[in-house]
Parts: structure tokens; C-alpha cells; sequence
């Protein structure tokens, strides 16, 4: 394991909340301000600060975790809040791709309606991050569905902010991130890209296509097999 300075873009996508499901039960936007304000009455409040909300949603809920929502270096009755990010948009991709299929992969009749959502980058420095990519255990902290060796981990690194670790749903092993200190975060985003996921039972995939058809964004189609 290294330590090491890092300053750079990383990169996280999310849903598009104005096209969320709320947006669909109304029909003014009246009525949809007032239940996105009923809804979100119901949750914690932002951390106190003035990150942008696509950023400081990652560090809204109080700990303990409850053991659904335990992930990878999340344990579950840990106090650890994280934002996961990727170094790079095509590791994003898949790591969105495993979970979104995942969700859907069960269903007896997915729907195939494109649901949008929101690709952004935001700069992440860390003068002491951790990069476990040599770590001798690699594969156990980067296991697709066993989490413990990571929850192990932390909780036997009190002192560790941030982390790089290896993807394992990418198939060239893209870098991911996962901070818990929302002070390596700058406070705004720096690109929001408009995205469609498409599920396509056929293949099992998930198709990734740009929203605006912008050619700096080809369209790219994930299956289950490639992810899962």
C-alpha cells in the first residue's frame, strides 16, 4: 500500500432528479416542487457547507450505516459516509452498468424506457491518499460481491480519508475512488452530461447513449456478462 499526493478529476453518475418518478405523478410544477419538498422533508438534511447538491448527497446520511446500505469500505454500523467516483467516465460506465442491471436483470418484464441520468466530474484532492492497488490482498478488497475483507480494512485504518482501488467491473481494471471527507471535493461540479440508460433484454445489457447524440459521447453497450 502507497501514500501518495493526488489532484484530479474524477467522475460519478447519477439520477437526474427533474426527471425523477415524482416528476412523472404530476402535472403542474407546482405539484411537483411540493411533493420533491414532501419527499425530501422525510430525509436527513445536506451537511452544512456549501458543496453543490450532486456532491454533498453522498455525505447527507448519518451514521451508523444501516447493513443494506454497506458497501465496499462501508461497513455496515460504520460511521462512514463515501462518495464513489472513477478516474474515468468508461470506468463510471460500467460500475453504473453492474448495479442498474443488477436491479433489473430479476424483473419479469423490465421496462425498456430510457431513464436519463447525469455524468459529472468535480476535482478531488487528497495529499495522503491510499492506493491499495499492490496491496497483496487485492483481489479479496476488490472482490465483485464480498465486501468484508474491505470492511476490514477501514476499520483497521482509522487515519484513511481516501482510497484508489482497482475496478472490478471495468474490463481494463479502471481506477475508482472512495473518500469519506468531503473536504477533498471541490465544491461544484465542473461538466454535467445528459445521459440515456436503456435496458435491452435480449443481450442483458445496459445501453449508454448519450443524451444530446454528442459524438464526444458513442454510445456503448455493457452486458451483464462483461459487469456481473
Amino acid at each position: 500500500m502507497s501514500v501518495a499526493p493526488i489532484d484530479t478529476d474524477v467522475w460519478r453518475m447519477v439520477e437526474v432528479e427533474a426527471n425523477s418518478q415524482s416528476r412523472l405523478l404530476t402535472d403542474t410544477q407546482e405539484e411537483y416542487d411540493f411533493l420533491e419538498r414532501y419527499i425530501d422533508s422525510g430525509k436527513p438534511p445536506y451537511p452544512l457547507g456549501k458543496h453543490h447538491f450532486l456532491i454533498s448527497t453522498a455525505f447527507r446520511y448519518e451514521a451508523p450505516t444501516p447493513p443494506e446500505y454497506a458497501a465496499r469500505f462501508k461497513p455496515p454500523e460504520g460511521d462512514s459516509r463515501a462518495f464513489y467516483a472513477s478516474l474515468q467516465p468508461r470506468t463510471t460506465f460500467h460500475e453504473v452498468a453492474f448495479h442498474w442491471l443488477r436491479e433489473r436483470l430479476h424483473l419479469p418484464n423490465p421496462s425498456q424506457t430510457p431513464e436519463p441520468r447525469t455524468l459529472f466530474s468535480v476535482r478531488f484532492r487528497d495529499r495522503n491518499a491510499y492506493d491499495i492497488r499492490t496491496e497483496p490482498n487485492n483481489a479479496e478488497l476488490t472482490s465483485r460481491y464480498e465486501h468484508s475483507a474491505s470492511w476490514q480494512f477501514i476499520r483497521s485504518h482509522p487515519d484513511v480519508n481516501s482510497i484508489l482501488y482497482p475496478s472490478c467491473r471495468c474490463p481494463d481494471r479502471g481506477v475508482n475512488v472512495f473518500t469519506r471527507d468531503i473536504a477533498t471535493l471541490d465544491q461544484n461540479p465542473k461538466a454535467l452530461v445528459p445521459f440515456l440508460l436503456i435496458f435491452r433484454p435480449p443481450s442483458q445489457a445496459c445501453y449508454i447513449v448519450s443524451a444530446h447524440q454528442d459524438p464526444r459521447w458513442p454510445s456503448l453497450a455493457i452486458p451483464w456478462s462483461e459487469v456481473g
